[in-house]
């Protein structure tokens, strides 16, 4: 189960690996604990911005945090990246995640 503590721990994850790029990461645990939505601000990035190594240290960080769910087919966590209050790219688990 994902807890607070995990969510926690996901979201000071992800602000390590900001660098200046993202920022305001909110989470919010879903489906009676068993996914987590992370929630980053990115007013000055594009989608071609978010590299395929930064996506891949985002995926193996959370990861490595965010325990998986057999409910949860397609994996237990999702980042998306918002500009505007619109959302320009995400990053999940497994396959066409990164």
């Amino acid at each position: 189960m994902i807890d607070e503590a995990i969510a926690r721990s996901a979201q000071a994850a992800l602000a390590e690996l900001a660098k200046g790029r993202w920022q305001n990461i909110h989470t919010e645990i879903q489906d009676d604990g068993t996914f987590v939505l992370l929630k980053a601000d990115a007013p000055s990035m594009s989608e071609r911005e978010l590299t395929t190594e930064q996506r891949a240290q985002v995926a193996a960080a959370l990861d490595n945090i965010v325990p998986t769910h057999s409910n949860q087919d397609f994996g237990s966590w999702m980042v998306v990246f918002e500009k505007n209050g619109e959302i320009f790219a995400s990053i999940y688990p497994g396959p066409g995640g990164l």
